[in-house]
């Protein structure tokens, strides 16, 4: 799915297209028959809370999809591979906290007993308290397929891969690490690194769009950004708004990636299905058009200072009217 949009004049109405086609492609999927098999097997798998997942990723950045043992052997009939350790979450524990409430009469004065004390009856509130329990990334299993949506892995050359990366080099604002990732996964921002790893040996085309996932991550999730602003975004929503930035710059760079992207979308969207995206839509659009802008700032950089002067003139020129 190659996106035309060179008729479009400025960044901001090319990144409109991109994202409404984007909609649209993650509409028809949710659609698909494929689709709904899919969530009827993954809808076993736990929704973590935020705090969970900030856990998760700290003691393996790398996790792609985590359950407990119980889930992965029954649901999925996978099984933790020997010597594996557990990853430490915590979760909620109610029990019956019983609580002394003082008895009155019916004209309201406190009851006594023969002794003169003040009687009460026992009432159990609910108290919710946190221990800790243990989940397992499926790269520490072993077992029967787990479900997917689209490619597995992109494929590909791209013409001028090199300029390309030098200049998403350039726009990261942490380091970038190669290493063999075993746990399946792609690549992961790690906030406490403050580092991007990518996995050794991938395509152009696939190594183009993790990086920018990432890049996404990093300028978006980062633990302290969000710790800072105030902003709670469960995994899913990290998910779906670091892939929605990568299809959407890959698409403005000319590389398609929607076969990957969109069951990717799909798959951490879960029944919020469309809902996910939409209510993202905002955040993914500036963050792909900065992205995108810094991109062109290192690719052209002498088309980029023309394009900037001209917009500074359009916004003059709109505040004197």
């Amino acid at each position: 799915m190659i996106i035309d949009t060179s008729n479009v004049a400025t960044r901001q109405e090319k990144v409109k297209i991109i994202t409404d086609t984007l909609e649209k492609g993650i509409k028809e999927l949710f659609e698909s028959e494929k689709y709904k098999e899919y969530l009827s097997k993954m809808s076993k798998l736990h929704n973590y809370s935020f705090n969970n997942s900030i856990l998760i990723l700290l003691q393996k950045p790398d996790a792609t999809m985590v359950a407990s043992i119980t889930s992965w052997n029954k649901d999925f009939h996978r099984y933790v591979n020997k010597g594996e350790h557990g990853i430490m979450i915590l979760a909620p524990c109610n029990y019956k906290k019983p609580t002394a409430k003082p008895l009155f009469d019916k004209d309201g004065n406190r009851e006594k007993d023969e002794n003169g004390n003040p009687l009460y009856s026992v009432e159990y509130v609910d108290v919710r308290t946190y221990k800790p329990a243990y989940v397992y990334d499926v790269s520490q299993t072993n077992g029967e397929p787990v479900p997917r949506l689209g490619e597995e892995e992109l494929k590909g050359k791209v013409d001028n891969y090199d300029k390309i990366m030098a200049a998403l080099n350039a726009v990261a604002t942490v380091d970038i690490a190669y290493e063999v990732i075993t746990s399946g996964a792609k690549g992961y921002y790690s906030s406490s690194e403050k580092k991007i790893v990518l996995n050794e040996g991938m395509s152009d085309r696939q190594t183009i769009k993790t990086l920018i996932h990432e890049t996404a991550h990093s300028m978006l999730h980062d633990k302290d950004h969000l710790q800072l602003t105030g902003e709670q975004k469960d995994r899913q929503t990290r998910e779906v708004e670091a892939e929605s930035v990568a299809f959407t710059v890959c698409s403005y760079l000319g590389l398609d990636t929607s076969d990957y992207s969109f069951g990717y979308i799909g798959g951490w969207a879960g029944s919020r299905q469309l809902d996910a995206v939409k209510e993202s839509m905002e955040t993914i659009r500036k963050c792909s058009s900065e992205i995108i802008s810094s991109i062109e700032q290192q690719l052209h950089p002498s088309i980029h200072a023309e394009h900037s002067i001209a917009q500074k003139a359009d916004r003059q020129r709109s505040i004197a009217v």
